[in-house]
């Protein structure tokens, strides 16, 4: 592993197409922390050994040295709105309850009976106990002993000393997070500029409009790294995604936190501006009406797209027909940058947590390994959209869940044209997977580029410092 000490170009624009720094300082809220706090770390150059997407012993190791010891997004407080309410949370081979035991109090345990180790909790369930499905032991929603049949026998377990094996569990924008280890730093010391940066997306007052768990062929990292990086968009997703998005123009971001740890990195690719590798003929102004026509589709279906005035700032519009839509459909006065209301911007939370602060598409994503499969993986996938003010909350949407053979193209027609978007992106996954698999045992190792996968390479060297500890 070396140091890169060379100065990177940050992208590939002109003026014409221009990057997406330069974009933001343009914007009408330029002074918000999402635009003024830029990264303050350049990674490592990092090339990983193919072997951790596959081998048993790698994924062993991860298991007790990263997933055991970071905070995994295990369900939000909607999921489960009513006392008694839970979940488990499978998590490559352990599985964890996340339980509603109190109007606002939420409690997470290892997902096994203090008996002789059964599961309790295998899908969504509610009641005033939760029981063994073996032997008929029983405990409160807040992991307090409720009952053993045959307590004659078993004289040293008591309520004060028999209950479930409980996990640290910490909330943030109505996620539930959670912790096996107990010395982890807290989850508000992990997120960083998270919560500064999303204050006024207002994460918690979304709803979960829809919710799409798949089963993937291939591993839990491969599954999200095309979400670290723009670099794959023209290619994998074609000419449109090239003349409607500037993938060449990203910014990429690493935040350090005052804890010296390194856990969260940023990819924010502009919209409405065509990529570099889009033909010249296509123009800013052009890409905007796309963007807003698109968009209109996907979440305002009864609207009729507006047309760009090509004698005023595009960008601006663009903004300015989304803060209005957000006012009509949800009563919302959105004081978030333009860049929020026009853009994608991805953080990613180490190792395996997605956030988009955008609202052209409020995606939450996690990526979990199988349980016995290193070559398998799940994806998480939310749409978030915001709760109408004034209006009752509308129920959290459940899951479509997908097996591996099921296309999201055809089994989430909630997804509108992003459904093909994300099936594009499930069909890559499963050849990198067999692609890594098939690379020459002699040079079984990444190339990264140094600015575009800067995230990827920010995530693998984080991976190695855990991995080594």
């Amino acid at each position: 592993m070396t140091v890169q000490t060379r100065k990177i170009q940050e992208g590939f624009g002109n003026a014409a197409r221009p990057l997406a720094k330069d974009l933001l300082k343009l914007d009408s809220r330029s002074d918000d922390p999402i635009i003024t706090e830029t990264g303050n770390h350049i990674p490592e150059r990092v090339n990983f050994d193919f072997r951790q997407y596959y081998d048993r012993d790698y994924a062993a190791a991860e298991y007790e040295k990263i997933l055991l010891k970071t905070w995994q997004m295990a369900a939000r407080e909607e999921d489960i709105p009513n006392v008694g309410n839970r979940v488990p949370f499978d998590l490559g081979p352990g599985s964890f309850i996340i339980s509603r035991s109190g109007p606002d109090e939420f409690k997470a345990f290892f997902n096994s009976c203090r008996h002789r180790g059964a599961m309790l909790c295998t899908k969504k369930e509610a009641g005033e106990t939760i029981k063994c499905p073996v032997h008929g032991w029983e405990w409160k929603p807040n992991g307090k002993l409720s009952k053993i049949p045959g307590w004659w026998d078993f004289p040293d377990l008591t309520p004060k000393n028999g209950g479930l094996r409980e996990v640290r569990l910490e909330r943030w924008g109505g996620f539930l997070f959670i912790n096996a280890d107990p010395d982890a730093p807290s989850l508000k010391d992990e997120l960083g500029v998270i919560p500064e940066h999303f204050a006024s997306f207002d994460m918690e007052n979304r709803y979960t409009s829809v919710r799409i768990r798949k089963l993937i062929r291939c591993n839990w990292k491969i599954g999200q790294e095309p979400f670290q990086e723009s670099y794959h968009v023209t290619e994998t997703h074609g000419p449109f995604a090239a003349s409607l998005v500037g993938d060449t123009q990203t910014q990429y971001d690493i935040y350090k936190n005052g804890q010296g740890h390194v856990g969260i990195g940023r990819n924010l690719t502009p919209s409405g501006v065509p990529s570099m590798n889009s033909p010249s003929e296509n123009t800013m102004v052009a890409s905007a009406n796309m963007w807003i026509a698109g968009i209109a589709h996907f979440l305002y279906p009864d609207e009729t797209p507006i047309q760009i005035d090509p004698t005023q700032d595009t960008r601006r519009q663009m903004a300015d027909w989304h803060r209005a839509m957000q006012k009509k459909y949800y009563n919302r006065e959105v004081t978030s940058p333009d860049t929020v209301l026009t853009d994608v911007a991805v953080y990613f939370l180490f190792p395996n947590t997605l956030l988009h602060l955008s609202e052209m598409l409020p995606y939450s994503w996690s990526f979990t390994p199988h349980a016995t499969d290193p070559e398998m993986c799940y994806v998480d996938l939310r749409m978030l959209l915001p709760c109408p003010v004034g209006q009752p909350r509308p129920p959290a949407a459940e899951p479509i869940i997908l097996d591996v053979a099921d296309k999201v193209s055809e089994k989430a027609p909630q997804l509108d044209f992003q459904a093909n978007v994300v099936q594009e992106d499930i069909d890559n996954m499963e050849l990198l997977q067999r692609g890594v698999r098939a690379s020459d045992p002699r040079n079984h190792h990444s190339h990264l580029g140094l600015y575009q996968e800067m995230v990827l390479r920010h995530w693998h060297a984080t991976y190695d410092d855990y991995m080594s500890r």
